[in-house]
């Protein structure tokens, strides 16, 4: 185990993640499937997402497939209330990494053909696995 706390020194927040997407062409920001946590797909496809309640980095996704209409049908209350008027991305194949509120590492997985593919790696709040 760790014998001392890890504390990041840079703060991922959603208006940095936000900024950093308008200052990239082509990029553009939405939801991931029925997620109230706001996404950026930047135009190469990696995707970030920032929890919605704290504005921390929630994760990095090595592929998002490009932006669509939200689901017909599917409500779900975001802090700018604009799911159903906002992009809608798919998780497509590639490696995911989520962080928890904190920003620690909490889980990493591979998804190929639409399925887990490989361990799914979950850290515990002691570092353990």
């Amino acid at each position: 185990g760790l014998s001392e706390v890890w504390v990041p020194e840079t703060t991922y927040l959603t208006p940095a993640v936000l900024q950093l997407a308008d200052a990239v062409p082509d990029s553009c920001r939405g939801y991931l499937g029925a997620s109230e946590h706001p996404t950026v797909r930047f135009p190469c496809g990696i995707g970030v997402q920032a929890h919605s309640r704290t504005g921390s980095l929630l994760a990095i996704r090595q592929a998002l497939a490009p932006g669509r209409q939200a689901p017909v049908g599917v409500e779900v209350l975001t802090n700018d209330r604009d799911f159903s008027e906002a992009l809608n991305f798919d998780l497509e194949d590639g490696l995911s990494v989520e962080y928890d509120i904190g920003g620690n590492l909490v889980m990493i997985s591979q998804q190929l053909d639409g399925d887990l593919h490989g361990p799914r790696i979950t850290f515990n709040k002691d570092s353990s696995v």
